[in-house]
């Protein structure tokens, strides 16, 4: 994000914008603006000040002024899109993620916004292309890398690709097996197929370390599975002992 000069309260910075946006154009004040704006989900004043860089911005061109970098750019239309998306306004926000895209194409962290997205809205042809251009990049965090598998696996299942899709899924949950959201994806491809998923689960639960997952796995497990009570009483002791450690 933008920081630095500029890391003031919204108040602040929008009492002293008039006086900073006499330097370098403009530009990143109002595109600072413009992401202080989103942090507080008002995307219609996010706009205005988004349309006021890009005023600034073409000043500073005909100035041979400087402007923000392509980085910053790329973010605050990211951004943009992910405030969309929360609003429901679904096509604004794929115009900002390919705004985004557009502008620097090669930031697997700014490609995770869109990939989110045609996962959520079901475009399994345009998640397999994100995911494989990600994963291209080489991507080195961890969880970053398991998300992308993930990603991909259940674009290829989804395409009729299962056997493919599940060597993916297998080495999300390698690469980090610590993330519970692979291991649910890959359960949830392996109940519509009618293949054994309550392993997939409980390895799930025995490498996950955060509260949210397991609540997660142990619900989905509750939902599929008819335990007996001496299993179902088993269940809620690992439970309520994996919670108690990570509490």
């Amino acid at each position: 994000m933008l920081r630095g000069k500029h890391e003031k309260s919204r108040d602040e910075f929008i009492l002293s914008v008039v006086h900073i946006g006499r330097n370098e154009a403009g530009v990143e004040a109002y595109a600072y603006l413009a992401y202080l704006e989103l942090t507080y989900d008002n995307v219609d004043e996010a706009m205005v000040w988004l349309e006021k860089a890009k005023n600034a911005a073409d000043s500073a061109t005909r100035m041979h002024l400087p402007t923000i970098s392509q980085s910053d750019r790329a973010t605050i239309a990211n951004n943009l899109g992910i405030a969309f998306e929360r609003r429901g306004e679904m096509k604004s926000a794929l115009a900002c993620y390919n705004l985004s895209a557009s502008i620097y194409k090669d930031s697997v962290l700014l490609l995770i916004s869109r990939i989110r997205y045609y996962f959520n809205t079901n475009h399994f042809e345009e998640l397999l292309t994100d995911c494989e251009h990600a994963l291209a990049l080489n991507p080195t965090d961890p969880e970053m890398l398991s998300d992308l598998h993930t990603f991909k696996g259940y674009a290829k299942h989804c395409l009729k690709k299962h056997s493919e899709g599940m060597i993916d899924l297998e080495k999300a949950t390698i690469v980090q097996p610590q993330n519970y959201f692979s291991f649910m994806v890959k359960a949830h491809i392996q109940l519509v197929n009618n293949e054994p998923a309550l392993a997939t689960l409980d390895q799930g639960i025995s490498s996950c370390d955060s509260r949210e997952g397991l609540e997660k796995l142990f619900s989905m497990k509750d939902r599929h599975f008819t335990l007996s009570d001496r299993e179902r009483n088993i269940s809620l002791a690992v439970k309520t002992g994996v919670l108690s450690r990570i509490s």
